[in-house]
């Protein structure tokens, strides 16, 4: 503990101590006052310009994108693992007790996930209603 906080402090203290710079002058590097907007010099030349429409289509755009890998993959998945859950239920009733709350919750997990991945594009829907609005 004392050692954590010794380095904490002396972390602290170090980024308050001042530290040279050896950068050039802007001034006169460019031959013109550092202050003087220069679309140029800031890199806002090749930003382009969007609409906060187009951002909401984006989003959109990649949300519906997650949402197709999550259905692709994740679908069997989930089938797979419930099937599994369901053998191992069974077979931990019938050999192992402790096996059995094992088996139903991997079930309970998976039918949870499979209907949350099912109703997804619903969900991400009313998601970005709610953020918009």
């Amino acid at each position: 503990m004392n050692k954590r906080l010794f380095v904490m402090i002396f972390l602290l203290i170090f980024t308050l101590l001042p530290v040279a710079t050896f950068a050039a002058n802007t001034e006169t590097a460019n031959k013109r006052p550092y202050w003087e907007y220069s679309q140029s010099r800031d890199g806002s030349a090749e930003i382009p310009k969007v609409t906060s429409n187009d951002i909401n289509k984006w989003s959109q755009k990649k949300g519906f994108e997650i949402v197709e890998i999550l259905q692709r993959f994740a679908q069997p998945f989930c089938i797979i693992m419930f099937i599994i859950g369901g053998i191992v239920a069974i077979t931990g009733s019938v050999f192992n007790k402790r096996l059995v709350p094992k088996g139903i919750g991997c079930m309970a997990i998976c039918g949870l996930l499979y209907a949350i991945i099912l109703f997804a594009p619903d969900i991400l829907d009313n998601f970005v209603r709610w953020v918009r609005y």
